[in-house]
């Protein structure tokens, strides 16, 4: 075999490698740091947000999922780090939004908003937004609220939900 069909065949046998293995995210040290400091502090001051450990993260990583016990599969909490929102998100609401609205208007604190999230209908809370490459310490503040705005809507869901 010469040199163009060795160079073909690893090409191609790299391919096939990478699509049996499927994306394999590139873990980023900063970003990792950042999200595990958020975890620690969702932990130590918002424990009912129940965030599981984050693994090594990719430079992208920005939206913190956490998982309550009692949401149901089809209900999300989720920070959006670098869009500053926090969204209780309700799957395949999206072409119901109006209906959502009209279910739980006249509950909603002020600053709580009903709007389309991609295939979902959603409570928005707006926050701060984050920047994962950045250092936590001097984001803790915009942490603080963003986590804070999540726990607001755990509990706005604790609350209302049963309309």
């Amino acid at each position: 075999m010469g040199p163009r069909r060795r160079y073909k065949a690893g090409l191609l046998g790299a391919a096939i490698e990478k699509a049996h293995y499927g994306y394999q995210a590139e873990a980023d040290a900063p970003v990792t740091n950042f999200w595990y400091a958020y975890w620690e502090l969702a932990v130590a001051e918002e424990p009912e947000l129940q965030m599981t450990m984050p693994l090594s993260k990719a430079a992208g990583a920005g939206f913190v999922v956490f998982h309550p016990a009692e949401l149901p599969v089809q209900v999300a909490l989720i920070h959006k780090l670098p869009r500053g929102r926090v969204d209780l998100q309700f799957a395949g609401w999206a072409t119901r939004v109006a209906e959502l609205h009209a279910r739980v208007a006249s509950y909603l604190d002020p600053n709580m908003e009903v709007t389309r999230a991609s295939k979902a209908a959603a409570i928005r809370v707006r926050v701060p937004t984050l920047d994962t490459g950045r250092g936590f310490i001097e984001q803790i503040e915009a942490v603080r609220a963003g986590q804070q705005a999540a726990r607001r809507l755990l509990r706005w869901y604790r609350n209302h939900w049963q309309l």
